[in-house]
């Protein structure tokens, strides 16, 4: 079982792994799970950024992506930033080096206890691009997905904003825009609130050294 970069080989099994955690009915998740997601295509686009690390266990067992600035810039959600209701002033940061995490996704099973390892391995990788700030969004309707307010709260994140609309294959779909300085993001990493995400952080360190010295 290792964390390693995604790479093309591996869009089956990762779709294989978003398909497997597709939301069934409405509900407040905090195991996370997907309403939308990519096509194999997206998911080769975004291997090729880089930035997508995987847990390889004989199989694909979780992913994680990270767009970084370019990528961000050409996505749908920044197409789409002027209809965001911001709770600050946005000029300034869309004049920075940005990023957004994407996608975290972890089968259930014993691979669950690598999800933070595999979000922060992702973190550091995009740290080494020397950004400004990470952007992320959460879907707060037609499903309450809480299960990266944790690790984006880690991190230093706070909610900037709220996106409201209208997709064609759920209907309304609402989401809470948050973002992470870098400064918040480099102190969480150099002093983990804890000892088990101390222990996350070294093993995330470790893979990142392995695979990308």
């Amino acid at each position: 079982m290792m964390l390693r970069p995604a790479m093309p080989a591996d869009v089956d099994e990762m779709l294989s792994v978003k398909s497997a955690l597709v939301f069934e009915e409405t509900t407040v998740s905090t195991e996370g799970g997907f309403l939308l997601g990519s096509t194999a295509e997206g998911y080769r686009q975004r291997i090729s950024q880089n930035l997508s690390w995987v847990i390889d266990d004989n199989g694909i067992k979780g992913f994680s992506i990270i767009l970084p600035d370019r990528a961000l810039r050409m996505s749908e959600i920044w197409s789409r930033r002027s209809e965001i209701v911001w709770e600050i002033d946005p000029e300034p940061i869309e004049r920075s080096v940005l990023g957004y995490y994407d996608q975290l996704a972890v089968l259930p099973g014993p691979w669950r206890h690598l999800a933070p390892a595999l979000a922060i391995v992702s973190v550091m990788d995009f740290l080494r691009q020397d950004p400004d700030y990470l952007f992320s969004s959460t879907v707060i309707k037609p499903v309450i997905n809480q299960a990266a307010v944790p690790y984006l709260q880690y991190l230093g994140g706070k909610r900037v904003g709220i996106l409201d609309e209208e997709d064609p294959v759920v209907g309304q779909l609402v989401s809470d825009i948050w973002l992470a300085p870098r400064r918040t993001i480099d102190q969480f990493l150099n002093s983990p609130p804890s000892t088990a995400i101390e222990g996350y952080v070294e093993l995330a360190s470790e893979s990142l050294k392995r695979h990308k010295p």
